[in-house]
């Protein structure tokens, strides 16, 4: 197609006016109007002055729109006849426009069928539930579609996420935990490694308090037994030993009581038993001042009748 140039000449207007003297004229003028002063005598004679100056403004602003349509004559004849040309080349703009997006439509459709296909092979390469969980459209981006992005751009970024995806399922299987499964069905909903991997360390730290706190429970209940046992044995060392102190004190008793009487057998072997048959005998016994008081205090305490010569 050869370009059509359209050559337009465009001769400048002229407008002919004597501003110079009427801005001459009018800047002396208000300069008067400035300088006068308004009272109730004269304030009449100003509003008419007010009046004759928004007639003169009037005035100017109509003859300012008369120029003005004066000089746009030309032109709105000239857009008239522009707008003619350009409806002429709207009307094989639309035509070969529809065709181009038919076209890129067309050519949309063949590269989503071939990102498609390939997806389709690729995934085969993973795992039974990533070939189960994870569709085209989980990963899909729709940039994918447009003509700048190489079809060779998109393999390797579906290649990148589905790497991806199998890494971080592999991450959570790693994980040991009760919740490893729900975490597995909540990552397959929208991909978020993060907020799988956040339920099972949330899940594990309840597990780790809850475990603490049955220990501690435990612990407590252990030395509450231990303290038992402890009292138990302190009862039972108690009980021993009471009833030792209580044997001792029955064997003291009994062998105060053996002395008490072996010594009231004694005394009474020693007592004399006086009678009609009753004699006096007399010793010589060698004692001193000690050993005499105890010999009397004992012979007191037997009942012998003696006197000392």
């Amino acid at each position: 197609m050869n370009d059509l140039n359209i050559v337009v000449e465009v001769k400048a207007s002229e407008v002919s006016t004597n501003f110079e003297d009427v801005k001459a004229g009018l800047a002396e003028q208000m300069e008067v109007y400035k300088e006068l002063a308004v009272t109730e005598e004269v304030k009449a004679e100003r509003k008419k002055d007010i009046a004759t100056l928004r007639k003169m403004q009037k005035a100017v602003k109509e003859e300012d729109s008369k120029v003005k349509k004066a000089c746009l004559a030309p032109y709105e004849l000239f857009r008239e006849k522009a707008n003619e040309l350009v409806q002429i080349i709207e009307d094989p703009i639309a035509i070969i426009n529809s065709q181009v997006k038919e076209f890129e439509e067309k050519q949309r459709l063949q590269k989503r069928a071939d990102i498609e296909s390939y997806f389709s092979d690729v995934i085969k390469r993973y795992s039974l539930d990533m070939q189960e969980e994870v569709g085209l459209a989980s990963i899909y981006d729709g940039r994918w579609e447009n003509a700048t992005a190489s079809m060779k751009s998109v393999k390797e970024e579906i290649d990148s996420k589905l790497k991806t995806i199998s890494d971080n399922v592999n991450l959570i299987k790693s994980m040991v935990s009760d919740k490893t499964e729900e975490a597995l069905n909540l990552f397959w909903g929208d991909l978020d490694v993060a907020k799988a991997i956040g339920m099972i360390n949330r899940y594990e730290a309840q597990k780790r308090e809850i475990q603490a706190k049955l220990d501690e429970e435990k612990r407590i209940a252990e030395e509450q037994e231990r303290e038992k046992e402890r009292e138990r044995i302190r009862k039972e060392e108690r009980e021993k030993l009471l009833e030792e102190q209580k044997r001792n004190i029955e064997t003291a008793n009994q062998i105060e009581k053996a002395k008490v009487e072996a010594q009231e057998e004694i005394i009474e072997s020693l007592t004399p038993h006086f009678n009609d048959d009753s004699t006096s005998f007399m010793y010589i016994i060698l004692l001193n001042a000690d050993g005499k008081a105890k010999l009397e205090m004992f012979m007191d305490s037997v009942g012998i009748e003696w006197k000392q010569i």
